[in-house]
């Protein structure tokens, strides 16, 4: 367990460090890795690039449409440099680097396309995934992540633009999209909302915003000024009082559970402070 300053778990979030720290212990002791036989997590270092390459796409292609699916499927990626990988984030599926700060862990790129035509809902049906603690390092690729609501990505650096909304095969628009939640991010390049309707941002860095959703919310946004003025969004400089949601940390075998300290007064991305 690795604790940050000031922060004292409840009792519930004790059971479950308690419940996670047995395991990895456990599986230390008896020379296997805690996730060995378990089908729906994938751990994989950088020399197994082309592995995860493999999986993820064919993962992506099964999963897309899958909506009702009761697969659940997590990915953990070990730190170091993907430079090929350029992640789909299908339904209930979270990919997740397990540095300890998001440039521990650099892939290409992550998206999720708007799987539905337009005149079907676009993206306004894609639900359930998540990204977190990754750095892409594709500049003009940037990332597609055409969701709406429990699509969180957290903990991570884009290094181009992020598009939220986008297109279903050819067609010339792009789809539907409603809602989401970014929080200790930074977006190096442009914002785009396009048909988004509603998103709130906590503690994130953005390049720039061309435009506006129908109904925004940043809290403790570095770059908030640059957001079009508009009676139907809300800026907060800085968010009062947050901790920032627990993490698996792997280091040369060995797993912890990262516990972020409680911060006041914040402002910006709040991975890279260096307090652990």
């Amino acid at each position: 367990l690795i604790a940050m300053p000031d922060y004292s778990p409840t009792a519930s979030t004790s059971a479950l460090i308690a419940l996670l720290w047995a395991a990895c212990c456990s599986s230390v002791l008896e020379g296997r890795n805690w996730y060995d036989g378990i089908e729906s997590i994938a751990v994989f270092s950088p020399k197994e690039e082309k592995a995860a390459k493999e999986l993820l796409d064919a993962h992506y292609g099964e999963m897309l449409q899958d909506e009702f699916s009761t697969r659940r499927f997590a990915v953990f990626l070990k730190s170091g440099n993907y430079p090929s990988l350029s992640i789909g984030v299908p339904f209930y599926t979270s990919v997740a680097g397990v540095g300890l700060r998001p440039d521990d862990v650099q892939v290409d790129s992550f998206y999720t396309e708007s799987r539905l035509p337009t005149n079907l809902g676009g993206a306004t049906k894609t639900f359930w995934r998540s990204v977190e603690g990754l750095t892409t390092t594709n500049s003009k690729r940037g990332c597609t992540w055409a969701t709406s609501q429990a699509c969180p990505i957290r903990r991570s650096t884009i290094a181009g633009d992020l598009r939220l909304s986008g297109r279903f095969g050819s067609e010339q628009g792009d789809g539907g999209s409603s809602g989401g939640f970014i929080s200790d991010t930074t977006i190096r390049g442009h914002l785009l909302f396009g048909t988004q309707q509603q998103f709130m941002f906590r503690n994130a860095k953005i390049g720039s915003v061309s435009s506006n959703a129908m109904n925004t919310v940043f809290v403790g946004v570095d770059g908030a000024s640059s957001i079009p003025k508009s009676n139907k969004s809300k800026v907060i400089e800085q968010t009062p009082l947050v901790a920032e949601k627990p993490f698996l940390h792997e280091d040369a075998g060995r797993w912890d559970l990262v516990v972020p300290s409680l911060k006041q007064q914040t402002n910006g991305p709040l991975s890279n402070e260096g307090d652990e």
